[in-house]
């Protein structure tokens, strides 16, 4: 399925049904340039879209989509829509397909609603759905049966890709939500910061601020916040021998220059006073 469309038909696989298959086709082909189509009832079937060229305009459920290369688009039965060129030739692929096990499928896969995705794995989908299509054309109960397998396996593959693409996603925005709580504390670290300071940078929960540091940083907040602190007093004990311990704790955010002693002692291993004696004279 590179470039043209091999398929560039449609075909009604028959004697599917009589055999009660839970997942079966009742149309699959392709076109290399896709004709408008307006369903004011829908389709009686649940459908894949692959688009491979050009561009095209979905409307549905009151909404609209850009439909491009690499892009997939679901359209459960009976649902109203309406598609067309925008760029021509608009190349699509398409399956349609029914069976006992597909409301199962609507409902574990997240394939009930309209649904629009562009995959990283779009390639290897499309051709799955080509492979589908060759055996769809034999019309033995041996190619039948091995059709409903495959066309099960393809909705697994699509669940797959969807969830991955999700996954990148999500992950993306993990990183840029912690990137930006970690500019507010590196500008902030010498003021009273609190969790809840924290969770307003992005906005979300602290519940979400604790998670996204264990995921990213694999550390609590107030750890990495304590940290940076550590590494500034250390910067200041050795930059000015004429500022007191007093005074560093309160310019890197302690509140109390005896838990700022406690705490500098556990992570390095020896006082704020000796670390400045020993560094200054080793310098």
């Amino acid at each position: 399925m590179k470039g043209s469309d091999p398929m560039d038909s449609f075909y009604h696989p028959t004697q599917q049904e009589r055999l009660h298959l839970p997942f079966y086709i009742k149309c699959i082909g392709g076109f290399n340039n896709q004709v408008p189509i307006q369903r004011q009832n829908g389709y009686p079937a649940d459908q894949l879209f692959f688009c491979y060229a050009g561009k095209g305009r979905l409307s549905i459920e009151g909404r609209t989509y850009d439909i491009t290369k690499n892009m997939l688009y679901a359209i459960p039965m009976h649902m109203p829509h309406h598609y067309h060129a925008m760029e021509e030739p608009w190349g699509i692929d398409f399956i349609a397909y029914l069976g006992s096990g597909v409301e199962a499928i609507r409902q574990a896969f997240s394939l009930g609603m309209a649904s629009v995705y562009e995959l990283n794995g779009f390639s290897k989908l499309r051709d799955g759905l080509l492979d589908l299509y060759r055996i769809a054309k034999f019309s033995d109960d041996l190619s039948i049966y091995q059709s409903s397998a495959r066309l099960y396996q393809l909705l697994v593959d699509v669940k797959e890709a969807i969830d991955m693409d999700q996954m990148k996603q999500e992950d993306s925005l993990s990183t840029k939500r912690i990137h930006h709580i970690l500019a507010y504390i590196a500008t902030h670290y010498s003021h009273d910061v609190t969790l809840d300071d924290l969770a307003q940078v992005i906005p979300c929960s602290q519940q979400l601020v604790c998670h996204l540091f264990q995921e990213e940083m694999h550390m609590r907040p107030i750890a990495y916040l304590n940290e940076l602190r550590i590494q500034k007093a250390k910067e200041l004990l050795l930059n000015d021998g004429r500022l007191s311990i007093a005074h560093i704790a309160k310019e890197v955010g302690f509140n109390h220059h005896s838990y700022f002693g406690w705490l500098f002692k556990k992570k390095v291993g020896m006082s704020p006073t000796r670390y400045r004696k020993q560094n200054t004279y080793n310098f």
